[in-house]
């Protein structure tokens, strides 16, 4: 744990979505919390993900929460333009490592839940 980022018990705000201070303590604590990059069920999960896509190939894609940037990649490959939001800048910084060859990505730090892109489609 950082000295600077205290541990946060997750609470909810009052639109019921998770503080953003909980991840960026979470962050602070851990390159990859949820284990995004060895976890079976996670590599399952991203499958299943995409998979699920009914097209092939997208203009512009919207990723939500995009964390360290695993699945980020994955979708980018499908994608003309991906916009790959998070509320930790410290995610987004491993995020911006990994896709850094990928040059449709783009990533923005945001709490959607009070800062959604606005006049873009997806």
């Amino acid at each position: 744990m950082s000295e600077q980022t205290p541990h946060i018990e997750p609470t909810l705000t009052p639109s019921g979505s998770l503080a953003p201070a909980y991840f960026h303590s979470l962050y602070a604590e851990q390159t990859d919390p949820w284990e995004f990059e060895k976890s079976p069920y996670e590599a399952a999960k991203y499958k299943a993900t995409l998979a699920a896509l009914p097209h092939a190939r997208y203009d512009q894609a919207l990723e939500l929460g995009c964390s360290i940037g695993v699945l980020t990649c994955q979708l980018a490959r499908r994608c003309d333009h991906l916009l790959a939001i998070d509320v930790s800048e410290a995610a987004l910084a491993q995020a911006r490592t990994r896709c850094a060859d990928l040059f449709q990505v783009t990533f923005e730090q945001r709490d959607i839940a009070h800062d959604f892109p606005e006049g873009r489609s997806f």
